[in-house]
């Protein structure tokens, strides 16, 4: 604000854009023409609007944002000192067909499509328990990461020169890596479940040798699968590090409080209706309190389904209960009625549970994600008027809508399947 010699005080905003990296600034020039009310607002609404996009909405930033600030700095010279090595290791390990077959499986293992798959079979051939396990680590992994992600907004190596099977995560950052993260939260969280009655030390004395090979293998999975998203392009070694760390983190405080037993616990014992509250107000946070919501985002859009998934198999498990002596490989936990099938028998039961399982998953979600859509966008259509959204607005509206409809419906389906379909059908 600057003022001219007399009565008139002419307040100017230039918005000043070097390239794409600098804000637009208030800067005081000399105008004739006084500006409007409406331009103004416009004007200081399109630099509140830069800095929100570009982490600068916080008019004095507090101890944790300078914290974070250094935190991103220090790491980001590490990944761009470690696209070398990135190079180096497509050097030596991608060098022909078969070793980047090898390493694209082992990265597809934890892919949103293979995890989201991995969920019903797990509750379906397992245990329910051991979906309510695998569903809140998965949710857990997911949000942490891609939180994190998502407040340091590292890059992922440069393309080129490093070589990239996929480009559709170039819109997501880097670090830490979530496939790291599943890596680790995945395995440990079937493995624990499968070891709760007894005490680790109790299976290491009784079995010692079992024991060892079953760490050595969750341990050969999680290198496998570290090392090919480093391979491939996607992460550089201080990406995998920090995933691994934090899924460390997060498995021990949720080993040290027990937070899934917990949780199965009261989706099965406990009929106060605190309990869908509490999961849909914990799903309800978990999309709400994030950094950057949009459908542009790939790592948002991963969570929405992650967490509508596991929330709706937690509601309808917590409305009709469980109901496990059919279910193939449960009798380590409950007297099932399978205990005098082979193993051989259990896994073709299995099998054909998964088959019309996975084949109902499909057309629910299809069905699902189109009538929502279409619903939705006749219904903002309808409710709000044009002036107040634009066209992209109510796609994105109507997308974020159909998404969560669909995987809720997919995470019903899941346990309606185990408590209903397959006795109906006689699986």
């Amino acid at each position: 604000m600057r003022e001219r010699s007399g009565s008139q005080t002419i307040t100017v905003v230039e918005e000043r854009l070097e390239g794409e990296q600098s804000a637009p600034e208030p800067v005081a020039s000399l105008t004739l023409k006084k500006k409007s009310v409406a331009e103004r607002r416009r004007e200081v609404k399109a630099v509140i609007r830069w800095r929100r996009e570009n982490g600068e909405h916080r008019k004095s930033p507090n101890a944790a944002s300078l914290l974070l600030a250094a935190l991103r700095e220090s790491l980001l010279a590490r990944v761009e000192a470690e696209t070398a090595v990135v190079l180096r290791f497509q050097r030596y390990f991608a060098f022909n067909y078969y070793t980047r077959l090898y390493f694209v499986i082992y990265t597809t293992l934890f892919d949103e499509v293979c995890y989201t798959a991995l969920f019903p079979c797990v509750a379906w051939t397992m245990s329910p328990i051991a979906g309510v396990h695998l569903g809140f680590f998965v949710a857990l992994s997911f949000y942490a990461g891609s939180s994190l992600k998502d407040l340091l907004h590292l890059p992922r190596p440069p393309v080129p020169p490093v070589f990239r099977p996929a480009t559709h995560l170039d819109l997501e950052f880097g670090c830490p890596s979530t496939h790291a993260m599943n890596a680790v939260l995945i395995p440990a969280a079937l493995t624990l479940f499968y070891v709760r009655p007894h005490s680790l030390a109790e299976l290491f004395t009784v079995s010692p040798l079992s024991s060892l090979l079953v760490v050595l293998a969750l341990v050969w999975l999680a290198a496998n699968v570290s090392l090919s998203r480093v391979v491939l392009g996607f992460h550089t070694p201080t990406d995998i590090w920090a995933g691994l760390a934090l899924a460390l983190v997060l498995l021990g405080v949720s080993v040290y409080f027990d937070l899934a037993a917990q949780l199965a616990h009261c989706l099965v014992h406990v009929r106060s209706l605190l309990v869908p509250a509490g999961v849909i107000l914990a799903g309800v946070l978990m999309l709400v309190v994030y950094p950057l919501r949009g459908m542009n985002n790939p790592a948002f859009v991963d969570l929405i389904g992650v967490v509508c998934a596991s929330a709706g198999y937690f509601l309808l498990l917590w409305a009709l209960g469980v109901r496990d002596e059919h279910v193939p490989f449960a009798d380590a936990f409950t007297s099932s009625s399978l205990s005098a099938l082979s193993l051989w028998q259990r896994a073709q039961l299995g099998a054909a549970r998964t088959v019309v399982g996975v084949v109902v998953l499909l057309l629910g979600k299809s069905l699902s994600r189109y009538l929502s859509t279409r619903a939705l966008t006749l219904l903002l259509w309808l409710v709000i008027p044009a002036q107040r959204l634009s066209v992209a607005q109510r796609e994105s509206v109507a997308l974020f809508g159909s998404k969560c409809v669909a995987y809720l419906t997919l995470g019903l389906l899941t346990h309606l399947c185990n408590h209903s379909l397959f006795e109906m059908i006689h699986l």
